[in-house]
C-alpha cells in the first residue's frame, strides 16, 4: 500500500523524471519535460530501481485519477488526492533490483496528473525498461474499460472500479509484451456521441478536447493500431427511435485516413464489438463490411476483425479477458506473434 507522507517516513534520495531514467508509454503531454503530465488511460511509467524504498511525486492533479503501482508484480491502487503530491510505499523490499510501473487505471476526460519523480534510498540506482513493440487503441468506453469493476449497475461517481489496466486492450497487450497506448473515450462516435467529444475531432490532440493542443505524433509509429468504433453510433440515435447513421461509412474512411497519414506503417486492425451494438444493428454490421472491404482493397496493411463475446451494460472484467483472449489469438494467427 501507498501513503501520504509523514514525519516517520524518510527517504533521503530523489530521482527527478527523465526520459533516460524513465521510460513511459501512451500519449502524454512533455511541453515541461521534467514533468510529464499523464492524461490517458493506460498511460505507463516505469523503471527498474534498487534498495528497499520507495516513494512517488505527483503534481498539479486535475480531477480524478487513479493508478496501479505495481512493484515486483504486486499491484496497489492509488488515488491521487488534490494537495497531496508524495505517497510512500509501506511494505518491504529487499535490498535488491525491483521492477516499477505506475499504470493509470482512469479515463482522460475525468482527470489528469503530473508526475515528476521517485524517492529512493539515498545509494539507489535507476534505469529505464526497454522499448518492445506497441499496439494502440482508439475506441470508446468498451475500450477505456469504462464500469468494468463495477459489482452492478454502471456508475460513474467513484473512478475506482474504473480500471483501464484490466480493459481487453491492456491484456492484449501484456499477453503480447507489447507497449501499450489507449485513446479512448467513453461515449464518443464518428457520428454520434453522448458527450462534445467526437473522436474525428481529438484523435490528434493531447486531452480529450476538441480544443487541447495538437499531438504531435513524434514518438515511433505503434506496430499495431486497433480501432473500435460504432457503439455509441449505434446506441445514441436508438435511445430517441432514430436508424443507425447513414454517414457512418463515410465518416470512418475519412477517420482511416487521417490516421493513415499519422502512422504510414502500422498494421491497422478495424474492430468491433464488445457491446449491444454489434450484435442489434445490421445497419452498423452492414456498413462496416462495406467500410473495410473498401479499405482492404487500397491498403494492405489494414485489417478486420470481429469479437465474440459482448455485454448489453459495458463489459465487466469477465468479458474484457474473454476480448482479449480472441485479440490476443488473432493477432498471433495473423502476424506470427
Amino acid at each position: 500500500m501507498f501513503y501520504k507522507k509523514t514525519a516517520d517516513l524518510k527517504y533521503p534520495g530523489f530521482i527527478k523524471f527523465t526520459n533516460k531514467k524513465f521510460k513511459i508509454t501512451g500519449r502524454v503531454d512533455m511541453e515541461k519535460p521534467g514533468t510529464p503530465v499523464i492524461i490517458w488511460q493506460g498511460t505507463a511509467v516505469s523503471c527498474l530501481f534498487s534498495g528497499r524504498k520507495i516513494g512517488l511525486k505527483f503534481v498539479n492533479p486535475q480531477g480524478k485519477n487513479y493508478f496501479n503501482v505495481i512493484i515486483d508484480g504486486k499491484i496497489s491502487v492509488l488515488k491521487i488526492e488534490e494537495g497531496t503530491e508524495d505517497y510512500f510505499y509501506g511494505g518491504e523490499l529487499n535490498d535488491s533490483i525491483h521492477e516499477l510501473v505506475i499504470f493509470k487505471r482512469t479515463e482522460s476526460m475525468f482527470g489528469h496528473v503530473s508526475f515528476s519523480g521517485i524517492f529512493v534510498d539515498e545509494q539507489s540506482k535507476i534505469q529505464a525498461f526497454r522499448l518492445k513493440k506497441k499496439i494502440e487503441f482508439y475506441g470508446d468506453s468498451i475500450t477505456a474499460g469504462a464500469c468494468n469493476e463495477d459489482p452492478g449497475e454502471d456508475q460513474y461517481e467513484d473512478m475506482s472500479t474504473h480500471n483501464n489496466y484490466m480493459s481487453y486492450g491492456a491484456v492484449t497487450a501484456r499477453n503480447l509484451d507489447m507497449d501499450y497506448s489507449n485513446i479512448s473515450v467513453s461515449g464518443t462516435g464518428l457520428c454520434h456521441s453522448w458527450n462534445p467529444v467526437y473522436m474525428m475531432d481529438i484523435y490528434d490532440k493531447l486531452y480529450p478536447d476538441k480544443n487541447s493542443r495538437i499531438y504531435k505524433f513524434n514518438d515511433p509509429e505503434p506496430d499495431f493500431v486497433v480501432i473500435n468504433l460504432g457503439q455509441n453510433d449505434y446506441g445514441f440515435p436508438q435511445s430517441t427511435g432514430n436508424p443507425f447513421p447513414s454517414g457512418f461509412s463515410e465518416k470512418y474512411i475519412s477517420f482511416i485516413g487521417k490516421l493513415r497519414k499519422k502512422y504510414k506503417k502500422s498494421e491497422i486492425i478495424c474492430a468491433a464489438g464488445g457491446m449491444s451494438g454489434w450484435k442489434d444493428s445490421m445497419d452498423y454490421k452492414a456498413q462496416f463490411a462495406g467500410v473495410v472491404d473498401h479499405l482492404k482493397a487500397k491498403d494492405k496493411k489494414m485489417h478486420s476483425f470481429e469479437f465474440k463475446a459482448f455485454s448489453y451494460c459495458h463489459p465487466r472484467t469477465d468479458i474484457h479477458e474473454k476480448m482479449a483472449g480472441e485479440l490476443t489469438e488473432y493477432l498471433r494467427n495473423e502476424f506470427g506473434l
